[in-house]
């Protein structure tokens, strides 16, 4: 749920190009996700690494500044699933891998970031913490899948989300496509994304509705955006399906936009 678009005269702090803050309502519903598409649900021992190359279950710390960047090269001898967890008390921290035929990046607004990847056997993948915002220690796992390392309750699960964007910005189309991670709790109605908690407004069957909106203005400028998120799960496969339909408006002295987009969803639960 990317909306970013017209954020260019840094009136917005990054939090609001979330998909906006709590949306309040919301409760528990009746879907049931099948207990075996959680995985493992507990980290395995993990191993200090402070040299430029990580292996598989290991634990990267140090100190990045603001603006700045730091690389790791990791390999495997086998097929292997990655999971990268990043944390870090610093305002905003990214994180990246790159290698192959793989590229995922996870740019949220906090500093707790998430990817999970197919690793080929003998090849080799950097791995990139970089700071957008703020400086401070951070701390990065990489590990086969599990759920402990994610920080998953009991009833929260892992989803990774294509989407597929057409938006129209005052007779100006485009379609571009992202791929990215979030936690979704069934049982107690909500979508965890980029630091940001959005209750169901809304359940039928197995098919939830989130309403979500926000609002900012300094002096003369001003934003605001509104949408709703439709989505509809598998049980017992874990697939997803669903829309994600919105629009913003951004309004100073000298410059107005209006913009309207369609989101198109296909999602996975893996842990």
């Amino acid at each position: 749920m990317n909306k970013s678009s017209l954020i260019t005269t840094g009136l917005l702090t990054s939090a609001l190009v979330a998909c906006g803050g709590d949306s309040g309502g919301g409760s528990g519903t009746d879907i049931v996700i099948s207990e075996s598409l959680k995985g493992a649900e507990s980290a395995p021992e993990l191993t200090s690494v402070t040299s430029g190359s990580v292996s598989l279950n290991s634990r990267v710390t140090g100190f990045l500044v603001e603006d700045g960047s730091v690389d790791w090269t990791f390999s495997h001898s086998e097929d292997t699933d990655v999971l990268l967890v990043l944390n870090s008390d610093a305002d905003d921290f990214d994180l990246s891998v790159s290698g192959n035929t793989v590229f995922e990046s996870s740019e949220g607004a906090t500093s707790f970031e998430v990817i999970l990847f197919d690793a080929e056997a003998g090849l080799n993948y950097n791995l990139e913490v970089s700071s957008s915002w703020g400086d401070g220690n951070y701390q990065l796992d990489v590990t086969v899948p599990n759920r402990e390392t994610v920080g998953l309750d009991t009833d929260e699960f892992l989803v990774v989300y294509e989407a597929d964007v057409l938006g129209d910005c005052d007779g100006y189309v485009e379609d571009y496509e992202y791929r990215y991670f979030a936690i979704v709790n069934w049982a107690d109605g909500y979508t965890l994304k980029e630091g940001e908690k959005n209750s169901f407004d809304q359940a039928d069957g197995n098919t939830v509705v989130v309403k979500y909106s926000e609002s900012e203005s300094d002096g003369s400028a001003s934003y605001k955006l509104s949408g709703q998120t439709t989505f509809t799960v598998n049980t017992e496969t874990g697939s997803i399906t669903g829309t994600d339909v919105w629009s913003d408006e951004y309004n100073d002295e000298d410059y107005s936009e209006s913009c309207s987009y369609t989101e198109t969803l296909t999602g996975q639960i893996v842990l």
